[in-house]
């Protein structure tokens, strides 16, 4: 059977997405066991996702947006370059920082690390074998078989797990919450017999958004005090604002500077306006991360749909506005089925 993407080393395919389900009570664990079912299941590391693709000795990480990241992290292509061998291999990865104590560094300020633990996720080629339609069983054994010998503190395998009851998931969700300190911000679950292409399931115990800032608002004495999230609907090829986030959380200073050096004079043609609009406008590039409450309906004449109580939000600086939220994951996230009217008027 052929791939259902053209894989090739050396040149970026965008890798497979997750459905997000937040975790908030023990029957939420129960809803996902009768939707997912048997599965393999590993903690999902807190880090930036790379795409590692090795031939011949060089060694590429590329980010989500498929930007080329090997110049920042020559430890981890250096690491990679040595247990990988020569022959085409494409990897699925999660590159995790770690300061001097060996505590967990944050996503956002991952550059600033003082050291780096590779995480092996997945395979899409290994020694020149294309294996994205093998059933995601045989490509992480396949991974454990070609690379295993080379493994070292630097560079780890992702630890999955064999789900085949709601109690084996409840014992790997129990285990993230013990150890989540320790650098991890959920568990993903992909489908049993499933190729690498079919979506995974991410599961946390918070809802985490990843918006887009298209605005910001500020004092008298142009002090920022909160941006504008939005998300984009291809269906209608329209910016759909979703909440705003305040001054919380210490990132924000990472995040106000990089939307301040993108400011523009006019806002998209193709935004519903928000109920607040914005003291400035934002180039639509700056991807975020802000843990929410939940995601509703937004009230008429409010927002379509909204964000709420959004919070701690984090820059990606991994991530492209190709790899942000869309309005139908946040609709999926809110377990909304009915897709509501785009609607509203226009700047």
């Amino acid at each position: 059977m052929a791939p259902e993407k053209e894989i090739k080393p050396g040149i970026f395919v965008t890798p497979a997405d997750a459905i997000h389900r937040g975790i908030t009570a023990s029957s939420s664990l129960e809803t996902a066991w009768v939707e997912i079912g048997l599965s393999m299941g590993y903690l999902k590391p807190d880090g930036w996702r790379f795409q590692v693709h090795s031939q011949k000795g060089k060694t590429n990480l590329f980010s989500r947006e498929g930007k080329d990241w090997s110049d920042r992290f020559p430890t981890v292509v250096k690491t990679l370059s040595a247990a990988l061998g020569p022959l085409p291999i494409v990897l699925d990865t999660e590159v995790v920082g770690y300061d001097d104590n060996d505590r967990h560094v944050s996503p956002a300020r991952i550059l600033s690390a003082s050291k780096y633990v590779c995480i092996l996720l997945d395979g899409l080629i290994l020694n020149d074998e294309i294996i994205t339609e093998n059933p995601v069983e045989e490509r992480i054994e396949k991974v454990k078989n070609t690379i295993n010998k080379n493994l070292d503190t630097s560079l780890k395998i992702a630890s999955y797990r064999s789900l085949d009851s709601k109690e084996e998931l409840e014992s790997l969700y129990q285990t993230f919450i013990r150890e989540r300190a320790l650098g991890y911000d959920g568990i993903i679950l992909k489908k049993k017999g499933t190729g690498y292409f079919s979506r995974a399931f991410k599961l946390k115990s918070e809802i985490t958004v990843d918006p887009v800032i298209l605005g910001g608002y500020w004092t008298k004495d142009k002090k920022l005090t909160a941006l504008l999230l939005a998300v984009f609907d291809h269906q209608t090829n329209m910016w759909i604002p979703v909440g705003k986030v305040a001054d919380i959380g210490q990132n924000w200073e990472d995040t106000c500077k990089a939307c301040l050096e993108q400011i523009i004079e006019n806002g998209p043609i193709n935004i519903i306006r928000p109920p607040a609009p914005p003291n400035f406008w934002i180039n639509p590039s700056v991807v975020v991360q802000v843990t929410a409450r939940s995601v509703s309906k937004g009230a008429r004449g409010s927002y379509i749909i909204r964000i709420d109580a959004p919070r701690d939000v984090i820059l990606r600086r991994d991530k492209g506005v190709a790899n942000a939220d869309t309005f139908d994951q946040l609709l999926e996230i809110a377990d909304i089925s009915e897709r509501p009217p785009i609607s509203g008027s226009l700047f």
